[in-house]
Formats: C-alpha cells, sequence, structure tokens
C-alpha cells in the first residue's frame, strides 16, 4: 500500500487505530492479527487488492524489513 499512495497507507493506519485497541493487539494470534489487518485493508480497497495484499502476505517477502523495523 505504501509504496503505491501514501494517502492510501495513512488511511490504512488511521483505521487500525480508530477501529483496534493496540495495545492488546500483541495478544492477538497470528491469525487474528493477519484477519484484522485483512477486513481493515478491505475498507479501502477493492476486492481484487484485498486478494493481492493477502498474496503478498503469504509471501513474506517483506518480513525481514519489519522485523528490523521491530528491533
Amino acid at each position: 500500500m505504501a509504496q503505491e499512495s501514501d494517502t492510501l497507507f495513512w488511511a490504512y493506519m488511521d483505521e487500525i487505530v480508530e477501529k483496534l485497541n493496540v495495545d492488546e493487539w500483541h495478544t492477538y494470534s497470528d491469525a487474528r492479527q493477519y484477519d484484522l489487518a485483512v477486513r481493515l485493508a478491505g475498507y479501502l480497497l477493492e476486492e481484487a487488492r484485498v486478494n493481492l495484499l493477502k498474496f503478498a502476505l503469504s509471501l513474506r517477502a517483506h518480513s525481514p524489513t519489519v522485523l528490523l523495523f521491530q528491533r
């Protein structure tokens, strides 16, 4: 999302902050985090883009970047 549009990325972040309890996020299972992330993206993206997001997440292409950011 961020590579396509900064505005879209920040709209997605706003959805997360508005709809989720960020403090509880770390207590959720990986499956629940995935489901919530995809569901929230569905509010902003058309179905084809949501399917592309699911595919991108399954590839885990950005996993090293995310892990580096978390440290």
